[in-house]
């Protein structure tokens, strides 16, 4: 009875109060590109060029606190927010979808019930996952007549933990050392299980008993991509809205940073040489910055990162990332 009175509650539509529309307004024309967020231990930057591409469709999102949207949400239930939105056929979701999905997740996490304490971890990935359906609802009403989509790639980060949720083909990695004492010699743990792409064959079967077609790696000869928000023309046929989730313990002694990155950046070169290439940066950045008595800048290692895939990898799409670098504390 209860498990169905949860699952009852998910289904219930709670319109964002005016107030959270317009702090999600104000904090989307702000386009915050840095941020210090001393209360989860964490550095944050974005940057992002549109390369060799006729318009730049990526958005990018830094949320220091969900608290500051929605006031009334319990301390034990906030995050930080940090999220890449890889648009396709247009800018008009990702868009919508940097704007709204903090709020969206604030508002929801704020009034799931009991409204006081943590949310548990398989509880929060269903909230997570309605207020994903939530959104792609509100592109089909509230952007009449838009055909593009976006993928998203965010995490969520408190003091001692993070939780990656993918939808698409973005990816985000951890750089985490192997040994306490040695400062060069590091790991590359993915962030999500696997990218959502229509070729894959869990995918590919849900696009054909939808009564879709894969051609050429594409649905119905159009789009790459099995999951989205918006590409509301092929959503009957199998594209879904539904997120994937990595959830994991920070260890400050050992994690370096987070990369979350487009497709369009990973194409460029392995993950491996992306987070060897971005250790040198962020080591080199750490050094100038102790030297001349100084504050770290991630959003300039984002740039170095960016401009590299663009000028020496040859990248050939929009080039997008967010790093989060990991400090040793949380305040």
């Amino acid at each position: 009875m209860e498990k169905r009175k949860a699952e009852e509650e998910l289904d219930k539509v709670v319109e964002l109060a005016p107030e959270v529309k317009k702090a999600a307004t104000v904090a989307a024309a702000e386009n915050i590109t840095q941020a210090e967020v001393a209360w989860c231990g964490i550095r944050a930057g974005a940057y992002g060029e549109k390369g060799m591409r006729r318009q730049m469709e990526d958005e990018t999102v830094i949320c220091a606190s969900l608290a500051e949207l929605v006031p009334q949400l319990a301390p034990e239930r906030n995050f930080a927010l940090f999220g890449i939105f890889d648009g396709h056929g247009g800018k008009q979701v990702a868009e919508f979808v940097r704007t709204y999905l903090a709020p969206e997740l604030a508002s929801a996490y704020a009034n799931d019930e009991p409204k006081q304490g943590p949310i548990a971890d398989k509880r929060l990935m269903k909230v997570t996952e309605a207020v994903f359906q939530r959104m792609d609802s509100r592109i089909a009403t509230e952007l009449a007549g838009a055909y593009d989509g976006c993928t998203a790639n965010v995490v969520l980060a408190n003091a001692e933990k993070m939780i990656s949720i993918n939808l698409g083909d973005s990816m985000a990695y951890l750089c985490r050392r192997k040994d306490v004492d040695d400062q060069e010699d590091t790991l590359c743990i993915p962030l999500q299980q696997r990218q959502h792409k229509c070729w894959m064959m869990k995918e590919k079967e849900r696009i054909l008993r939808s009564g879709g077609a894969v051609e050429n790696g594409r649905i119905n000869g159009i789009l790459e991509v099995s999951r989205a928000f918006g590409d509301l023309t092929l959503k009957k046929f199998g594209v879904l809205c539904t997120p994937e989730y990595m959830k994991f313990q920070m260890d400050r002694e050992k994690d370096r940073f987070v990369i979350l990155a487009c497709d369009g950046f990973w194409n460029a070169w392995t993950a491996a040489e992306a987070l060897e290439y971005t250790h040198s940066l962020v080591a080199n950045e750490e050094g100038r910055a102790e030297l001349e008595a100084d504050s770290i800048d991630i959003r300039g290692v984002c740039k170095e990162l960016v401009q590299h895939v663009i000028e020496e990898k040859k990248a050939q799409d929009n080039v997008s990332v967010v790093v989060l670098h990991i400090m040793p504390q949380a305040e």
